[in-house]
């Protein structure tokens, strides 16, 4: 099933346009991020002037809007889209107990790779607490430096019901493509 995840660029005309056009491409879930209200200092990026998409075609205020972002706007984008919402970029319990009192489906521990936040908390310090006021209420997602199969054992069988993969993915079809990606999921699967 496809996840269309969001990340505010503009007003709510063009985050209802978005909304709209995620659910009629028959999307299964809106995963709002919302870890990233304002652009994190990324050194690399900054060496090579590389610029997201995103503020290349929205310009660098686009993410005015995603800092603007609250509980009732997020709500509007979950009555309309109707499907099941996922909230991505949960660091602390408090916010998975808000996030529950607002009717969010699953929470979505994530700290966008460190690249934000580059010195909170690491994702499975975070679990732990989010899966203590979570238990059954939602399904948890858990995301950040997963790269080997007793990494995702161990974010299991602290609580999570998924754990998302990225950055293993991204090395692995730039080392070799797409033998290399498969390779590297058919190891992490033997190592679980």
């Amino acid at each position: 099933p496809k996840i269309f995840q969001i990340y505010i660029r503009g007003d709510a005309d063009w985050v209802d346009d978005l909304v709209d056009r995620a659910r009629d491409a028959g999307y299964a879930a809106l995963c709002l991020t919302v870890d990233s209200a304002y652009y994190g200092r990324r050194e690399r990026q900054l060496i090579t002037g590389w610029r997201p998409p995103s503020i290349k075609r929205y310009g660098e205020d686009a993410r005015i809007h995603q800092a603007g972002l609250t509980w009732e706007s997020m709500k509007r984008m979950r009555e309309r889209g109707g499907l099941p919402f996922i909230l991505k970029g949960i660091q602390t319990a408090e916010d998975a107990e808000i996030a529950l009192q607002h009717g969010v489906d699953v929470i979505y521990v994530s700290n966008h790779g460190g690249r934000q936040l580059d010195h909170g908390d690491g994702t499975m310090e975070i679990l732990k607490e989010v899966v203590a006021v979570v238990g059954d209420q939602a399904e948890i997602v858990v995301d950040g430096g997963f790269v080997r199969g007793t990494d995702v054992l161990k974010a299991l069988a602290t609580g999570a019901t998924a754990v998302a993969l990225g950055r293993l993915q991204g090395w692995a079809l730039a080392a070799g493509g797409q033998p290399a990606l498969v390779r590297a999921l058919e190891i992490m699967e033997a190592e679980i």
